[in-house]
């Protein structure tokens, strides 16, 4: 869409992760703009386009067989996340921005806006099985989930009152993920769970003073 009008031919691509692998359903609108994709397992999922004129992926959530979309979710007028974006190559395990632990995962963005973004929420999707987050750090400030319990992956947790944020027209800002393999208060804090350079992750950053969700795929 641009405004009311409908784009024909657009291909637009769901992904989600899949069996240790980012999976993507695809389909081409019609004539008027409208698509239909079946068979999109449930959950917070991203959606893109992705011929020309493409619109960076951006969060929606299937949660029924007939999810129905509003019409600015794919806005050319107003692509979303187009600001804030993933480095490319810039995941490193346990090094780099990081402690060189093998717990930790770090990568980096862009963030072009002109003004700091507060973060108020964040959800992390993994293709790795009993992971939680202990530790949450943006630009060096750190968010430390362990004394009231790890946060499961693939869940919202509220980041809000952290003070975590991304510095005005800055680039390769780091954000650094610290993984435990217990969610409990007790043994979240102390315990490990190792990731490696063939996982796949999914994270959702949502902000205090913009409206949209950034979807970083890495």
């Amino acid at each position: 869409m641009t405004g009311s009008i409908g784009y024909s031919g657009a291909t637009v691509e769901i992904r989600y992760p899949s069996s240790g692998a980012l999976a993507a359903l695809t389909t081409t609108s019609a004539a008027d703009g409208s698509f239909s994709i079946a068979n999109v397992p449930f959950g917070v999922r991203s959606i893109a386009v992705t011929s020309t004129p493409s619109l960076n992926p951006v969060q929606i959530t299937v949660d029924s067989v007939n999810t129905q979309l509003s019409l600015a979710v794919l806005d050319f007028g107003t692509p979303p996340e187009a600001h804030v974006i993933y480095v490319p190559a810039s995941r490193v395990i346990g090094g780099a921005c990081g402690t060189g632990l093998t717990s930790q995962l770090c990568l980096k963005v862009n963030n072009q806006y002109t003004s700091a973004l507060a973060l108020k929420s964040v959800v992390v999707f993994p293709d790795v099985t009993n992971l939680f987050i202990k530790k949450f750090i943006v630009n060096g400030t750190t968010y430390d989930l362990a004394p009231t319990g790890c946060a499961t992956s693939g869940g919202q947790f509220d980041v809000s009152s952290a003070g975590l944020s991304l510095p005005a027209a800055t680039n390769n800002i780091p954000i650094e993920i610290d993984f435990s393999d217990s969610a409990t208060a007790v043994t979240c804090g102390t315990h490990a769970k190792t990731v490696t350079t063939t996982n796949l992750f999914q994270m959702y950053l949502g902000f205090s003073n913009i409206t949209t969700t950034v979807d970083v795929e890495f």
